[in-house]
């Protein structure tokens, strides 16, 4: 016996059941008496297991039958379903055509073979009464669509109801299933044309239609046990009510006319022809068109085609196979290729569109572009692919782009300011300058002319007008008279940044005339470019590369005549490259450095080591007021930030060939006493030493760049509402580029890193 055991463990099975051994296996079956299991003799072992595979327990025969079976049988085993409990309720749902909708529930009887009729129930108890999950999903779905204690047998419940396995029709089971009807013209014995209903190839007698909701028939075979939902447009609802009158379809007399209504675009319902009424075969148009509407928001777009000239327009792959219209008063037909028309609409929305509205396309190849940008983009495209559009409702789009040749601009001003005024010619009509600029400033790609005539700014014009924006300010011809301009409209006026932008601008292709004004601004900008970095006569110290690349940076803005940040980080050598353009600057005038007072010290011997041929004064030394009118070329005069706030009105007196401004983040705070005693300081040129990253700190840049650049930035008010606010509190990563590039030209910083 525990051999046999052994054999049935072997091949993985547990067997005794656990807790259950040879000594307990046989006592309990009352062979052998519990004390003598020691001494059971073989035969009585024999016996047991005899009386083992003759009368087993159900659970020894499952699993001897699982052990003794081939081992291939397993594979059979676990292909079988298993057995989930069985369902002692069920809700079925009996159907009263052209009446109402009973729910049952039935319970399983007590032999487990059939259900009982079932009691009629209303919805609102089984919402949470016994009803399974999935049938509380369905009496929801019917409870919103119903009043809680009756379910009229329309359409729309039909529809939840379909595929419902418990569904009954006079207590038989009952499909119900969804079915598009078509109908085919066919032509009669007598010459006359009969229309037939059908879907899936069945013919359907219109009689035995019924209506329902709006846009759906009903169909009841009792037959077949069958109810089918018949989705219908208006065009063919009225079809089938004009058949029931008519069933027989119309005489030979009114053949033609039935066959010329076919064939006329616009129809409001389809029908098949047959073969023997199609006419001539013609081959297809593959074109895609546009269909567009004007909106306010932009447009709303439809791709369609048109497949035979004269027969209806349809979504691409939507619609009938055959379409049939008249042709120069003959009868013609074509086939369509559906999958090759969506194929073909689809290569052309994601050529034309940007990924977020092809996203948005739905099946019926139509989206709304909200945006006047991309509308005016899509229009542009479309004009120049050649594909047809089509305005239904009028108001047609034109579009015209405009680049930077057909760009003038006339130049005014003085070596100190420039005033700009200029014009794009489209066709007949032109675009001010002012006018481009505004599109840009609101991040707009296009100018409207007037109704439906868009001018559609290029990416490299619109990119440059950007800069001119932001390097300039928008001013009338007053204003600009009084600054040196011409009066005649408004314009843009600015200076050394708005010079920058200007010489982009002509080097993209745009015509500036003016040129006495602007070649001398464009000479001032050649020399800058041409500054070299060797190291002035008079520096007692080798500079490195780098040290030499900030000196250059410093003889350009010079050359440029504009202000400055040097923004190296601690420890690169800021004050020695400074040192560097002091000596080259010595002969222009006295020059005055500003600094903490515990960084005066160290300027005072830095310059005594790199610069011995410069004289150093401590303006917190001496007889300030004899000190000042004997300044005189080669003077350097170091100051405490306190010092220029008691002294202002004395330093003020004086104009200064160069003023740097050590750790210029001391004026950070632009309404400060201090930033105030800075920005009165009269200099040629200006410079500011800073080693914080001062791009992180938008208005920390301003009030530095108003003490160095007076201007560049615009006014405090101006420079918050551009670029503080959008980029501080909105986090507007355009405008910080917008900033970034402004002061570029303007900025040099450089890290250990």
């Amino acid at each position: 016996m525990q051999v046999l055991f052994d054999q049935v463990a072997a091949r993985g099975f547990t067997w005794p059941p656990p807790k259950l051994d040879l000594r307990s296996f046989l006592t309990d079956k009352r062979l052998i008496a519990s004390g003598d299991v020691a001494a059971a003799r073989l035969s009585v072992a024999v016996e047991a297991a005899l009386d083992l595979l003759a009368w087993p327990t159900e659970l020894e025969k499952a699993t001897l039958d699982a052990a003794l079976a081939p081992r291939w049988s397993e594979i059979l085993r676990a292909l079988q379903p298993k057995r989930t409990p069985e369902r002692v309720t069920r809700l079925v749902f009996d159907i009263e055509p052209w009446g109402r909708i009973q729910a049952r529930l039935q319970k399983l009887r007590k032999d487990g073979r059939a259900w009982t009729p079932g009691e009629v129930v209303e919805l609102h108890s089984l919402r949470h009464g016994s009803a399974s999950e999935d049938e509380r999903v369905l009496v929801d779905r019917l409870a919103r669509l119903n009043a809680l204690s009756r379910i009229d047998c329309n359409s729309e419940n039909l529809r939840v109801l379909a595929g419902h396995p418990h569904v009954r029709w006079r207590g038989e089971p009952c499909r119900v299933e969804t079915k598009t009807l078509t109908a085919v013209a066919r032509p009669r014995e007598d010459g006359g044309v009969a229309v037939e209903l059908q879907w899936d190839g069945r013919p359907i007698a219109p009689r035995e239609l019924t209506a329902s909701l709006p846009g759906t028939l009903l169909h009841f075979d009792e037959q077949k046990r069958c109810v089918t939902i018949v989705d219908v447009t208006r065009g063919m609802a009225t079809l089938v009510w004009a058949l029931m009158r008519a069933p027989r379809g119309v005489p030979p007399e009114a053949r033609q006319a039935l066959l010329d209504a076919l064939a006329a675009s616009g129809a409001p319902v389809t029908i098949e022809l047959d073969p023997a009424l199609l006419g001539h075969a013609v081959a297809l148009d593959p074109r895609i068109f546009v269909r567009l509407v004007s909106q306010p928001y932009g447009l709303d777009v439809a791709f369609v085609v048109r497949p035979l000239v004269g027969a209806a327009a349809f979504p691409p792959g939507r619609g009938p196979l055959q379409l049939v219209a008249l042709h120069n008063g003959q009868r013609v037909h074509t086939e369509r290729d559906l999958q090759a028309e969506k194929a073909a609409a689809r290569a052309l929305v994601d050529d034309l569109l940007a990924a977020e509205d092809v996203a948005a396309f739905d099946d019926d190849f139509t989206v709304a572009l909200r945006s006047v940008d991309r509308a005016a983009d899509l229009v542009l495209a479309l004009q120049e692919r050649g594909v047809p559009v089509e305005w239904p409702a009028g108001n047609a789009w034109q579009v015209q782009r405009a680049n930077a040749r057909q760009l003038r601009i006339d130049v005014t001003g003085t070596p100190t300011s420039l005033h700009l005024r200029g014009e794009v010619d489209v066709d007949d009509q032109t675009i001010a300058l002012v006018r481009l600029i505004e599109a840009s400033r609101e991040g707009r790609r296009w100018v409207a002319l007037d109704a439906g005539r868009l001018v559609s700014v290029s990416d490299d014009l619109r990119t440059h007008l950007a800069a001119v924006a932001e390097a300039g300010r928008i001013a009338d011809s007053v204003t600009a008279a009084k600054k040196g301009g011409a009066a005649g409209g408004e314009g843009v006026s600015g200076g050394i940044a708005l010079a920058i932008a200007l010489e982009e601008l002509e080097d993209l292709g745009v015509t500036v005339e003016g040129q006495r004004v602007w070649a001398q601004w464009r000479d001032r900008l050649h020399k800058a470019a041409a500054v070299d970095d060797e190291v002035p006569r008079g520096v007692e110290a080798e500079l490195r590369p780098y040290q030499r690349e900030g000196l250059r940076f410093l003889r350009r803005l010079v050359a440029l005549g504009a202000g400055g940040v040097l923004a190296d980080d601690m420890g690169l050598g800021k004050t020695l490259q400074t040192i560097a353009l002091l000596v080259e600057r010595g002969g222009h005038g006295p020059q005055l450095v500003v600094a903490p007072t515990s960084v005066v010290v160290n300027w005072r011997r830095e310059l005594g080591r790199f610069a011995p041929g410069l004289a150093v004064h401590d303006l917190s030394e001496g007889d300030r007021t004899a000190l000042l009118p004997s300044l005189r070329g080669g003077d350097v005069v170091l100051a405490s930030y306190g010092l220029v706030v008691r002294e202002s009105a004395l330093l003020a007196s004086q104009t200064f060939a160069t003023l740097v401004l050590d750790e210029a983040q001391q004026v950070k705070n632009a309404d400060s006493q201090r930033a105030r005693a800075v920005r009165s300081l009269r200099a040629d040129v200006r410079i500011a030493l800073s080693g914080t990253p001062l791009e992180n700190h938008t208005g920390e840049l301003w009030s530095i760049f108003a003490a160095v650049s007076p201007g560049l930035l615009s006014s405090a008010d101006e420079f918050r509402a551009r670029f503080q606010l959008p980029i501080d509190r909105d986090r507007d990563v355009d405008r910080r580029r917008a900033l970034v590039r402004l002061v570029r030209p303007f900025l040099l910083r450089r890290t250990k890193a």
